[in-house]
């Protein structure tokens, strides 16, 4: 239990409140949902969003990254993280420009 002092006339008692920003109290999983069934569920979506950006890459390599997050409905910063992935893991590289250059799919 902690205690506040912010109202001068008296004492407030937190009870419920995390300590710091880092921790969690729970209550946003639903009961009996695990952090591991989450993850899961967060990866599949994330693979399955890297492997739709990864086939129409292949089809079509002039895409620009704000072309793909429209023609695949997903965000702008979304497209961008897949795309670092892909680069990272050696799978997508750039040839040219920003505007001019094309996308270099390596199976």
């Amino acid at each position: 239990m902690k205690l506040l002092y912010d109202d001068p006339y008296g004492i407030i008692i937190n009870d419920g409140i995390p300590e710091s920003k880092g921790e969690s109290t729970g209550e946003s999983k639903s009961e009996g949902e695990s952090e591991e069934e989450n993850t899961t569920e967060s990866q599949k979506k994330g693979k399955s969003n890297v492997e739709r950006v990864f086939s129409l890459l292949r089809s079509n390599g002039e895409l620009t990254l704000p072309e793909i997050a429209k023609n695949l409905n997903l965000s702008l910063s979304g497209i961008e993280k897949i795309v670092r992935q892909l680069k990272g893991a050696g799978r997508l590289v750039r040839e040219g420009s920003t505007k001019a250059g094309r996308w270099i799919v390596k199976e």
